[in-house]
């Protein structure tokens, strides 16, 4: 077991590192390439809508062919469209790769807590902190890369090169990653698994919450964050991505440890650190300096998601099906997805109008996620 979880940890350090290239680079390259507000909040939204059936249905046959193929392709795709993504200029062509990019990127993101579950069910909050706490430390490490190679050798060229460490990451878990089979599962491989009512009702209201925060975060997450920094403040890329990969860190470091630490009154602490999260990335917009904005806007993670998304994953895993934790798994992250659909052309349509509202209604949305959350069980 401790092996198999080494495996999954270096993995998702290296897909982490690669992730925080991308991430930081490609806004900035869709502006530089002169793509409007409003097409890259199209390119973000349509890309993350493509994933929502192929998501659900990977998640249910993975539960009888095994998770490690659709995880070991996802992050070989990821590495291929971010490589290729540097030599694409049309609004078109971009949309595609990016919406090959995040078909990947999400079915990884689907299998990765159902891998660390099926490792040791018994320590999932504290293993799964330190799996998520390690990728977004190397995002960091990533983004403040970026902030260098952005310099030196131009953001395209840059691009190719986070390309490397994931592309790694895969050769990596294929070849040393030994999964077990579960037999006995039916082999029904039908696509009407996609439309299966839902049916367990704490399920419906985890999907709801993750709902409300992804499109809440998301406005704010997603293609405008560094061009929020830069255009208002009038500061460097430099400066950005050294922000942007204390934003990373500020996440990582805390997740390594928090799932270790958060041993009761979950839903209080997911409840508590939603509301701080919301209040302090709405606050970002009236600081008067960069770096006020920066040290406000780092608290939301640091109190905030740090200790929220664990407690998220495990009650994800909690009440998915034995037999079917695949297709449940995939069935609320793909429903939540939505969320990220409709936050980039929010984020887009907004920024035209103000460039303090995405981050405003950002935060202000989040917060209202605390409904749902009363409505949880306790995970104890």
């Amino acid at each position: 077991m401790k092996k198999l979880f080494i495996i999954i940890f270096l993995t998702t350090a290296l897909c982490g590192l690669s992730t925080g290239l991308f991430d930081f680079l490609y806004p900035i390259f869709l502006d530089k390439t002169g793509i409007s507000f409003k097409n890259i909040g199209w390119i973000f939204s349509i890309s993350f809508l493509s994933i929502f059936f192929i998501r659900i249905y990977f998640g249910h046959i993975s539960d009888i062919m095994g998770r490690k193929i659709f995880y070991s392709f996802s992050i070989f795709l990821i590495s291929f469209s971010q490589f290729t993504t540097s030599f694409l200029k049309k609004f078109f062509p971009l949309l595609i790769l990016k919406s090959l990019r995040e078909i990947s990127l999400t079915i990884k993101e689907t299998f990765q807590p159902v891998i660390v579950y099926e490792i040791d069910k018994n320590r999932f909050l504290n293993l799964i902190g330190k799996v998520n706490g390690i990728e977004f430390f190397m995002a960091g490490v990533g983004t403040f890369v970026a902030g260098f190679t952005i310099i030196k050798i131009g953001v395209k060229n840059s691009i190719l090169i986070s390309a490397i460490p994931v592309f790694l990451a895969f050769l990596f878990f294929y070849s040393f990653y030994k999964e077990k089979k579960n037999n006995n599962i039916k082999k029904d491989f039908h696509l009407s698994v996609i439309f299966e009512k839902i049916k367990n009702p704490v399920l419906k209201k985890i999907i709801f919450t993750g709902f409300i925060i992804n499109f809440g975060v998301f406005i704010s997450h997603s293609f405008f964050m560094p061009l929020f920094f830069l255009k208002k403040f009038s500061v460097s890329p430099f400066l950005v991505g050294i922000l942007l990969a204390l934003h990373r860190v500020s996440l990582g470091f805390p997740l390594l440890i928090t799932g270790k630490l958060i041993k009761k009154y979950h839903k209080k602490i997911f409840l508590y650190a939603i509301i701080f999260q919301g209040i302090t990335i709405s606050l970002t917009v009236f600081m008067p300096t960069f770096l006020l904005a920066c040290i406000i806007f780092l608290l939301h993670d640091i109190l905030g998601a740090s200790f929220w998304q664990p407690i998220y994953n495990s009650y994800i895993q909690k009440f998915s099906r034995e037999t079917k934790r695949g297709k449940d798994t995939s069935v609320v992250f793909a429903y939540t997805s939505i969320g990220k659909v409709l936050a980039p052309i929010f984020a887009g349509y907004l920024a035209s109008l103000n460039i303090n509202y995405p981050f405003f209604f950002s935060g202000l949305i989040t917060i209202f996620a605390f409904i749902p959350i009363l409505t949880l069980p306790d995970l104890n």
